[in-house]
This record gives C-alpha cells, structure tokens and sequence, in this order.
C-alpha cells in the first residue's frame, strides 16, 4: 500500500499518518479488550482453513496460555466441515465452544457446537455467556490470550463487556 500510494503521487508524510492511524480490519486478529488481564483477540475465522492460519498467529505472538473459544456458524457448515473442524481444534489445550450461531437455519441433527465438543474430549462447551466468562475467569491470569473465532454474535455480545487497557 505504501509503494502503491507513493507512484500515484501521496506525499511520504501523508502516508506515514495514514498508517500510524490505521487501527487494523474489524474482527480480523482485532484487540477487544481484557478479561482478568488476559488480552481478548477477536478473528471472524468460521472455516478450518481460517482457524488454523489464526491460532498460527495467536501461538506466535502469545506470551502466556492460549484460549480458544468457537463458534460455530451454521449447523450445515459444521456437519460438512466437521472433520476438518476437529482436526484443526483436537490440539489445543484450553478450548471452549459457544452455541451455534444458527443465522438463517433451524436446527440440524449432528451440526451443533455441543455435538462438535462431545467428539473433541479437549473442549467445553458452553450455552450461556455468563458461564463462559465465569470459566475463563477462573483460568486466565495476566499476559494470556484469549482468541475468539466465529462468524456469530459471541463478538457483539462479549465486546461490551471486556475491559479497556
């Protein structure tokens, strides 16, 4: 972007202030907050491709633990998807999975994220917001990460609630 502005003829100086308030891409690898001083990163990762390019950057810039907390989006992406959900998600250590953000569909058999938790034994599963926040309240301590992934309302939902540094 630099180069590109520079040969259409934007002074230096215009695009050093551009980038210096340049505060990133909604949702993508997007700063929320805190929650008990553990740092809340927020990426719209709903597909295992995505997933797994997003924890690569979470392991690589966090100092503390990582936890991960999913939403699924869709019980028909999850049922087609499920294998390669599990897979990307079998190896992480602090997983948690939130209701399914079901957006324009009724439930399917198979495709909730309970069902995806039963067959990954490293997660839990969680209904209610509240429960979630009490859960990594009491795991989390300073200079963690906590990545939140999903397509769903977890992101509007949550933001309100986390800490400002």
């Amino acid at each position: 972007s630099i180069s590109c502005a520079y040969e259409m003829g934007v002074k230096f100086k215009y695009i050093k202030r551009g980038l210096k308030d340049f505060k990133g891409v909604k949702r993508r690898f997007e700063n929320i907050g805190y929650l008990s001083g553990a740092k809340v990163i927020a990426d719209y990762a709903h597909h295992p491709t995505e997933i797994e390019e997003t924890l690569k950057l979470a392991r690589e810039v966090k100092k503390g633990n990582l936890f991960a907390v999913f939403q699924p989006h869709t019980y028909s992406r999850t049922i087609f998807l499920k294998e390669e959900f599990i897979s990307v998600l079998k190896g992480l250590e602090n997983l948690s999975l939130y209701k399914t953000f079901s957006a324009r569909e009724n439930y399917i058999l198979g495709g909730s994220a309970y069902d995806l938790s039963k067959a990954l034994k490293n997660s839990e599963y969680f209904e209610d917001l509240e429960s979630l926040l009490d859960s990594l309240r009491s795991k989390v301590k300073k200079g963690d990460l906590i990545l939140i992934l999903g397509a769903g309302d977890l992101y509007d939902e949550l933001k309100p609630l986390l800490k400002r540094k």
